[in-house]
């Protein structure tokens, strides 16, 4: 049983919510007696129709009031969900590529206990209120049953559940017994994956209560269509967009040119896109790398009066680094072989300051010395007391009266 939470497509509204509930077909479940919570009224219920058919999602937009807590009942799962007030400051991590299973192409997943260090990290975070978002940048736990996302998800306490997610899919989300260029039956090709996060996308633009764009069969040995894996929205004062550089540009133009003409509109003190792929291989459409996209949106009307407050996030190679200095930043070593790094990166825009904190917890495949005095401190008294621990991958002002001249980049 997951909860799963997702802002809804901006084109919608700040107060809408996306809620969902997944659990596979016939799984019991019992819970505590909730008169006191919103009923939600589903408009979206179904056995997953492409892969993971052994489980079912329940889904629904619903009215949220920005800033105050409000209890939602799904189908007897109490859920407490609070959107930070649009404009006000939030804190979120990103990470990419979590890989949680040791293996060959896994080799530090026991290194740095991924899976629980993960879990016990975001567990903290919400218990500490200081956690309004979390963001996967794609390769979702290289899951290709559904079995290892639900093993994950298992170990986050209500209060993670009911926060915020959003993914972006990579390479692997679509191929991972196969490739681009020789795919496999039992590839994902993005649909178990895209009906379990339950992302509001594109795809649900026209009507909510069909999330999903099915019309490609993954018998086809093709991938689901791009309009699952775009979407916009924003988190307080951060505005995000989701894309998926499997697509071309002449395919997700159109989405681009609209959600910039949004974010135009709302003002963000960021712009923050987030697309998995760092080049243009292993499936990535020639210019779609996230880099690339960065240069081609920038240019957007739109975004392109946004300057220093559009700022990137990619994975796909497997280091934990900045890419362009105030700018850009790679997130994609959680597990999987390549650098052996390992840490958090929070992004905080609290206080009139956009703020990246990196706490470094590995390098090379090894632990740092005060790992268990970092994953204390965070534990007992929330991330915002240790930041002594952290390096300032990102800094800058974002009160208006300021914001528009001044930018900073500590490396």
């Amino acid at each position: 049983m997951s909860v799963r939470v997702a802002k809804a497509l901006g084109s919608r509204g700040y107060d809408k919510l996306r809620v969902s509930l997944v659990r596979y077909s016939g799984q019991a479940f019992t819970a505590e007696a909730v008169a006191d919570a919103s009923a939600v009224a589903w408009s979206y219920s179904s056995q997953f129709v492409y892969k993971w058919t052994d489980m079912h999602l329940n889904s629904a937009i619903v009215t949220v009031t920005p800033g105050v807590e409000q209890s939602f009942n799904l189908d007897g799962y109490k859920v407490n969900v609070r959107i930070p007030k649009q404009n006000d400051g939030t804190v979120g991590l990103l990470i990419a590529d979590p890989c949680i299973i040791n293996s060959q192409w896994c080799p530090y997943a026991n290194t740095f206990d991924v899976e629980n260090t993960l879990q016990d990290v975001l567990n903290s975070m919400a218990a500490h209120d200081e956690l309004d978002y979390w963001m996967n940048v794609g390769d979702l736990f290289y899951d290709q049953s559904g079995s290892i996302t639900t093993r994950f998800f298992s170990g986050l306490n209500a209060d993670v559940q009911s926060r915020v997610h959003g993914v972006t899919m990579g390479n692997h989300d679509y191929f991972n017994d196969g490739s681009p260029t020789s795919a496999q039956s039992s590839d994902n090709f993005g649909n178990g994956l895209m009906q379990w996060y339950a992302q509001d996308a594109m795809s649900a633009k026209s009507n909510s209560s069909h999330p999903f764009d099915l019309s490609v069969d993954p018998a086809s040995l093709q991938v689901a269509h791009h309009s699952n894996f775009f979407w916009y929205y924003m988190m307080g004062n951060v505005a995000f967009v989701s894309f998926t550089g499997e697509a071309s540009w002449d395919a997700s133009s159109s989405y681009f040119e609209e959600a910039c003409t949004w974010a135009e509109a709302q003002n963000p003190s960021l712009l923050v896109l987030l697309g998995h792929w760092d080049a243009d291989n292993h499936g990535c459409s020639s210019g779609m790398s996230t880099s690339e996209v960065y240069t081609k949106v920038s240019a957007l009307s739109g975004c392109s009066s946004m300057a220093s407050r559009i700022k990137y996030f990619e994975g796909h190679n497997h280091c934990n680094k900045i890419t362009q200095a105030n700018t850009g930043f790679m997130i994609g070593a959680f597990g999987m072989g390549g650098c052996g790094d390992f840490g958090l990166p929070i992004l905080d825009t609290r206080n009139d300051e956009a703020k990246l904190w990196y706490f470094k917890l590995g390098s090379n495949g090894v632990r740092t010395s005060n790992w268990d005095e970092v994953l204390g401190c965070i534990k007992s008294n929330g991330f915002g007391a240790c930041t002594q621990y952290a390096d300032t991958w990102m800094q800058q002002s974002t009160s208006e009266d300021v914001f528009w001249n001044h930018s900073t980049a500590i490396v």
